[in-house]
């Protein structure tokens, strides 16, 4: 019965309180105490006494030295119970602070195997009150209490390992909230694809953009949005990312629902989980009006090439900044000799 009573009791504090009131039935006391030992330190974690124990008579649960205990370290070392019928002639007894009123002691080990869990210890105020027949009846007890004690132990540290990963997962999980929030509140484009290109995730900039709700986007080609005579080029750039190497920038024009062409600049990255490729992640920047700025430039600068006439140009000082190959073959300087001069030179 003592053994089904003391496993029907998982938790750790209700079995400690379980033990207790079993160890009276076996063996009448005025205090008992469970002391666990760990690191080679005790430390008192359950007391029961009766109203005939004054206050500053009660044992301290401070940590001890199970080697500053001579009674604990005997058990200790044969594993067996000790019986001290009388305190105050016992060289077994440990005089420490608190325990001036015991006049009886039993101490018995809980071990299971080699392995010392603690100590049931069980005091009285009467000399010779406890006797062999007492410390049989409660190294019996101790065996199942070391089971019990073993099976809590576990079952609590299982319930610690439980509570901690929730908190690893929800703390996960904020992190993935507070990830998706940037994501969605980010200028650039970004997006993930899976490994055969499809479109897994989107923000919301570029659904805005290129005329899409999300859930038309998921699932998605990505090669459907670039513009076709890109798609080789794009196509060939994806697979490079999707066997490991690591695409710095690549420009890709892309064609939104409605409107003209996008001209965007992508960084992109392998995502592994367990060394497996499970997608891509990617960053866009919308560079349209820089092309175009540039564009506009190398036109501007290939008509004014092409012009018969000499063209100069300086900055605020007259100093010249870029000629034409009219001005080079009006006037005989080399490109190399005009830059860097002023137009005075023509005078000489």
């Amino acid at each position: 019965d003592t053994g089904l009573i003391l496993n029907s009791a998982l938790g750790f504090d209700e079995l400690l309180d379980r033990i207790l009131e079993n160890i009276e039935r076996v063996a009448p006391f005025r205090a008992a105490n469970i002391t666990i030992v760990k690191d080679g330190v005790t430390r008192i974690v359950r007391t029961r006494h009766h109203s005939i124990i004054d206050a500053h008579d009660q044992v301290p649960n401070d940590p001890i030295p199970l080697d500053d205990l001579p009674t604990f370290k005997e058990m200790a070392d044969s594993l067996l119970p000790l019986v001290v019928p009388d305190t105050s002639d016992d060289p077994h007894w440990s005089d420490i602070p608190g325990h001036g009123w015991i006049r009886s002691y039993i101490g018995v080990p809980i071990h299971k195997g080699e392995t010392l869990i603690g100590f049931l210890n069980v005091n009285h105020d009467i000399p010779s009150f406890f006797t062999a027949q007492h410390a049989e009846r409660l190294q019996a007890f101790a065996h199942h209490a070391a089971i019990a004690l073993e099976n809590a132990r576990l079952f609590e540290q299982s319930q610690n390992e439980i509570a901690e990963r929730k908190q690893a997962e929800e703390a996960l999980r904020e992190s993935e909230d507070r990830f998706r929030s940037h994501i969605q509140q980010a200028n650039d484009y970004i997006f993930t694809l899976n490994p055969i290109g499809q479109i897994t995730g989107v923000n919301r900039v570029m659904c805005e953009t290129l005329g899409y709700a999300e859930s038309e986007l998921v699932g998605m080609s990505a090669l459907e949005l670039v513009a076709p005579d890109h798609w080789s080029q794009v196509a060939q750039t994806l697979q490079r990312i999707w066997n490991g190497e690591s695409i710095d920038v690549f420009e890709v024009p892309i064609q939104p629902r409605m409107g003209e062409t996008i001209f965007v600049q992508i960084r992109g990255r392998a995502i592994y989980k367990e060394g497996k490729l499970v997608e891509t992640l990617h960053i866009a920047r919308d560079v349209t009006e820089q092309i175009r700025a540039e564009n506009e430039l190398r036109l501007r600068g290939a008509a004014l090439e092409a012009a018969v006439n000499a063209i100069v140009i300086t900055d605020r000082n007259g100093t010249i900044e870029w000629v034409n190959s009219a001005y080079t073959r009006l006037t005989g300087y080399s490109m190399e000799e005009a830059l860097g001069s002023n137009p005075r030179i023509l005078r000489s």
